[in-house]
């Protein structure tokens, strides 16, 4: 679990997050646990460094501690925003003096990786 803070909210097309903190929920596996479980299911990313192995999708929640649950002497509140995605991360972006033949390169590379028919 990690979080970002909104020190306002943020808007995008449809999309509105509130001031405050938003939480992301995800799974993580140690790697020897990795082993012992064999193949997962779905996209799985592996970090750098320490080998723990990322699942590649999970939840979005915001606390609410207000009043109605007493500033949180009553739990905690967490409201479900949605859920996000991890991915690859993107193709580095082209140079001013690429070459032809090296921005095709780049572009089948990119085709190839978001899964496109070259």
């Amino acid at each position: 679990r990690f979080f970002l803070d909104f020190p306002t909210e943020a808007a995008r097309n449809d999309v509105t997050l509130p001031a405050g903190r938003v939480f992301f929920s995800g799974t993580c596996v140690d790697p020897e646990l990795a082993q012992a479980l064999g193949p997962t299911p779905g996209d799985v990313f592996v970090a750098p460094g320490s080998g723990v192995r990322l699942f590649g999708e999970g939840g979005v929640t915001t606390k609410r501690t207000d009043a109605r649950n007493l500033y949180g002497a009553l739990g905690e509140t967490f409201l479900i925003l949605g859920r996000f995605s991890l991915g690859p991360p993107p193709p580095p972006q082209a140079s001013e003096d690429e070459t032809p033949q090296q921005r095709a390169a780049r572009e089948r590379a990119e085709d190839e990786a978001r899964g496109r028919a070259v």
